[in-house]
């Protein structure tokens, strides 16, 4: 389960979610049974399923790293 695998890791439904590429929002639709993955995102569950607690912090820190950093806007 979504939940169990998310646990496992220890990590929070935030960072799920950047694994897997969704919103923590639809991570917590997920596992109370309000939503279901789509094909698309079972694949990329799937493939973060193997990973370890080591492996989903370093993969978290990459799409960190990749993400670009927000501009404060000028008022």
């Amino acid at each position: 389960s979504v939940i169990a695998q998310r646990v496992g890791l220890g990590i929070s439904a935030a960072d799920f979610g950047k694994l897997v590429g969704v919103t923590a929002h639809t991570i917590y639709k997920w596992e109370h049974g309000a939503a279901r993955p789509r094909k698309a995102q079972l694949s990329a569950f799937a493939a973060i399923r193997g990973l370890g607690k080591t492996g989903a912090l370093t993969r978290l820190e990459q799409l960190r790293a990749k993400t670009p950093k927000k501009r404060a806007s000028k008022r």
